[in-house]
């Protein structure tokens, strides 16, 4: 059997079968990395540059009403608001929105003992890998960035004229699919890894449970509770 002391100091690995232990470290987007959301403000964005598509947003607060309801799900109301406000923009577009948001992002955006811990994780030699519900035309980016490994995320659709659509087939990155399309990632390794996983959300509770090690960061009442109630460590990243 083996033990691994991961998340603090240096990967130990006491005495067992002799295996050299790979470890995964996978890191939430929103609210873990970042101090806040980043769907909306890149939607912000693109009303500024389009006001115009305020028109197509006024059904929006029926939309949410629709999925408080319970009558549409997150990855719905997510391509809802993405086709409202960012539908039919090209690629030019969206990539200049999508810089004026990591502009923002790299400058005071990110949470500090995220950068320290996933450096800690990359001076180890593990391998990093960023895994969000946002969209892969700035997640992408910003992973690279920030020297992710790898990143798995929501892909967007474009028409045949490269214009924004909405939601691509392989769907939301979220919740249970996350867990999904990690599993399609390590294939048939995942025995050979040990994965730690962060995240600030109940959302990611199929994650966090799939994942070696679980650390919930900064969460919020249900996700504290959550973390009390499944042993989580729980960490306060600023």
């Amino acid at each position: 059997m083996t033990t691994v002391s991961i998340l603090d100091g240096e990967l130990q690995q006491a005495a067992g079968d002799g295996k050299q232990v790979n470890v995964a470290a996978v890191f939430d987007l929103d609210r873990t990395i970042s101090k806040k959301d980043t769907f909306l403000p890149f939607l912000s964005i693109a009303l500024q540059e389009r006001p115009y598509r305020v028109f197509h947003a006024m059904l929006l607060p029926f939309a949410v009403l629709a999925f408080g309801l319970g009558w549409r799900d997150n990855g719905w109301l997510k391509q809802f608001f993405l086709r409202a406000i960012a539908g039919g923009a090209t690629k030019v577009q969206i990539r200049a929105w999508g810089d004026r948001l990591l502009g923002r992002l790299l400058s005071q955006g990110i949470n500090t003992r995220a950068l320290e811990q996933l450096d800690h994780h990359r001076r180890a030699g593990h391998r990093t890998i960023l895994v969000s519900a946002s969209y892969d035309f700035y997640v992408h980016r910003l992973a690279d960035e920030m020297g992710f490994d790898a990143v798995l995320c929501t892909e967007a659709a474009w028409t045949s004229e490269a214009r924004l659509s909405g939601t691509g087939p392989s769907g939301n990155c979220y919740g249970p699919v996350k867990v999904k399309r990690l599993r399609e990632w390590f294939a048939a390794d995942r025995k050979s890894w040990r994965v730690v996983a962060y995240s600030d959300d109940c959302s990611d509770l199929p994650l966090l449970q799939w994942a070696d090690d679980a650390v919930v960061v900064n969460p919020g009442r249900r996700a504290r509770q959550m973390a009390r109630s499944r042993k989580f460590e729980v960490r306060y990243w600023s």
